[in-house]
């Protein structure tokens, strides 16, 4: 009988996650809390929110490769433009790093930290839409 609650838990909570699962294709390396990643198919899940915590996992589907990023901050629903599933990148110096992550009809996005641009330095902003992954209904 244990065993079977087990079973039961392990498929709720398997259907939870991947109900908050969102598909890129991301067509350049990146950079996601310091760790590089390959340009390619991606799976974007939230591993965790508690009070002001939100950390999502960044996994490749080809290299099976993961990061994990902590959002440092929300941005309320006037800035967040469109209700779209989209991952917003600062580009600068030949690298490119995720800077925001704007959910389906979510009415905030969340930030995540880049470095200060320095003297001299162009930045470009690169948006790519993510779709909700197979059955998954966005976070």
């Amino acid at each position: 009988m244990k065993s079977h609650y087990l079973f039961v838990l392990a498929a709720v909570l398997a259907t939870a996650a991947s109900a908050q699962e969102l598909q890129a294709n991301i067509p350049f390396d990146f950079s996601v809390s310091n760790k590089r990643m390959p340009a390619g198919e991606y799976r974007v899940s939230r591993a965790m929110m508690s009070g002001s915590n939100f950390v999502l996992q960044f996994r490749s589907l080809a290299s099976r490769q993961s990061a994990m990023a902590v959002a440092s901050s929300e941005i309320d629903g006037n800035q967040a433009a469109g209700r779209v599933a989209k991952l917003v990148f600062s580009c600068r110096s030949g690298e490119c790093f995720l800077s925001q992550v704007h959910s389906p009809g979510a009415t905030t996005a969340r930030r995540f930290h880049t470095a200060p641009l320095k003297a001299g330095e162009q930045e470009r902003v690169v948006a790519v839409a993510a779709s909700r992954s197979a059955g998954g209904s966005g976070y």
